[in-house]
This record gives structure tokens, sequence and C-alpha cells, in this order.
């Protein structure tokens, strides 16, 4: 059953929600740049199965996506390569489903190559014909998607919710949401977010982040964001003068480690599936 819902994905009650990505291991906007806050484990080695042939980790000069980590990138390769043997590089038609999260699993679905470029109607189709295809054996029980390639990848909504339910109508035996998004709908990450962040007194949370290495956090515009009426979700906050990606990414991973609320598991309980 196909239901069309209307908020925040991550509201959803599903098993699985789907994040829209290009094939050159760049999280940068939408539903994606949410992911990196709350999967930050999975951003890390999309980025490496990006550049996945091993000729990418034998050069100081060659790292992931542009990161600056070229150690942690081997190192995290050769791990995954042990423990995986020879790993698929992340392309269109191929899916990626992570499932080392305390909630809910993770279906990275490519809907365009380069980030910069438009999605294209023929990508989505080649990734909806795996899912349906695959589904069942991976273990996808309900499952949430956002429009692909809406929005940010420049596919009118109408045209692709039509590709949609032509592909996913076939998964009769499971539940499907495809959600249409409300920006004024808020979601438990920025709730929690807030309301820890409301527990601390502002010139304590500036001592401790100077403490922890980082003295140029703006600490006194991020709570005048949190108390922003206007404000429902972690990337309105990103979008306020002054604050930004780095400085939010900052605070976010500070207070999560300080409240105990790591959204990742241990290594050892990792699983993931590659093309599904």
């Amino acid at each position: 059953m196909i239901t069309e819902r209307t908020g925040n994905i991550f509201n959803t009650s599903c098993q699985t929600i789907v994040n829209t990505i290009n094939t050159v291991g760049f999280m940068g906007k939408g539903i994606a740049l949410e992911m990196q806050l709350r999967y930050p484990e999975m951003c890390d080695i999309y980025k490496i199965l990006c550049k996945v042939e091993e000729r990418c980790f034998t050069s100081s000069q060659l790292t992931p996506a542009g990161t600056n980590h070229d150690d942690f990138s081997k190192k995290v390769y050769l791990k995954l390569k042990q423990k995986y043997g020879d790993l698929p590089r992340i392309e269109v038609g191929k899916l990626w489903l992570y499932t080392n999260t305390p909630d809910k699993w993770i279906l990275n679905f490519p809907t365009k190559i380069r980030w910069q470029d438009p999605s294209k109607i023929e990508y989505l189709e080649k990734g909806l014909i795996k899912f349906v295809e695959t589904y069942q054996q991976k273990g996808i029980t309900s499952i949430a998607f956002p429009i692909l390639g809406g929005a940010l990848g420049g596919i009118p909504t109408e045209q692709s919710i039509f590709v949609m339910k032509k592909y996913l109508k076939k998964c009769n035996d499971i539940k499907i949401e495809i959600w249409h998004y409300d920006k004024t709908a808020t979601d438990d990450l920025y709730a929690n977010f807030k309301s820890t962040l409301l527990e601390i007194n502002p010139n304590i949370l500036l001592m401790q982040m100077r403490q922890a290495g980082y003295p140029r956090i703006p600490v006194a515009k991020i709570y005048r964001a949190i108390n922003n009426p206007n404000i429902y979700t972690i990337s309105q906050m990103m979008a306020e003068p002054g604050i930004g990606y780095q400085t939010t990414k900052k605070v976010f991973e500070f207070v999560r480690r300080s409240s105990n609320r790591d959204s990742q598991t241990e290594e050892t309980n990792r699983q993931m599936s590659f093309d599904i």
C-alpha cells in the first residue's frame, strides 16, 4: 500500500528511510545533510564507497570526497574489505542498505552523478527497478521515500511521484510512504538537541567548547536560533547567519557526547548490504 504524507520524513514509523545521494561522495543539502548528523559513520563509509578502487587509497594526495583524513580512509577501507570482500563502487542503479543504526535502516538511493547536476528520470527508474527486485530478500518490511529527484534534483513533483508509483505499486506486501516535505514540521533530532541545549547555561557551554578546542563557536547565535519559534529543524538552524554546517556539527557532536546520545552502535555490530 502506498500512502502520501506531508511533514518531516524522520517522523515516519517505517522501518527504513530512503536517503537520496549522488555518486561522488558529497552529502551537502536536504535530507542528506541531516543524515550526516544522525549517522556520521554511514556518511564516512559512503565517501569511501564512492572512490572504492583500491588505488584511491595508496596516495596521500587522494582522499575520499575531498576529506583530509587519508589515513582514516585507508584504515576504514581495508577494514571493510577484510570484512565484506570486494566493495562495489556506488553507482546509479545500485542501492546501499545501511542497518548499523539504533532506530531506522537507511536505504541510500543515487538520483544523480555529481551533486551539482540535476537528477534524471532514468536514474530513478534504475534504482526503483533494483528495489522492487530485491527488497524482500533484504528484509525491508516498510519504507519511507522522499520525492525522488524533487526539489534540489529538479524533477517536478508530479513527474517523480508518477514514476515512483509506477514501480512501487508492485510491492503490495509492504507499507510504503511518499513524503512531501513541510518546512514547519519538526523532528526528534532537533527537538532533542534543543531541549538538551536549553538545559545548559550558555556561558558554561562556551567554556566547555573552548576547553574542547572550539574557541570560535558562536554560542550566542546558536541559542538565539534555538529560541526562534520559526526554526523547526537542524537544517533551518544551519541556515541562520553566522552559524553554518561546521558550527552546527561541532556543537551537535559535543552535545551528543555530553548527553551520551551517540546514534552509532559498536563496529562489531555493523551490518551492511551493498548493491541490494
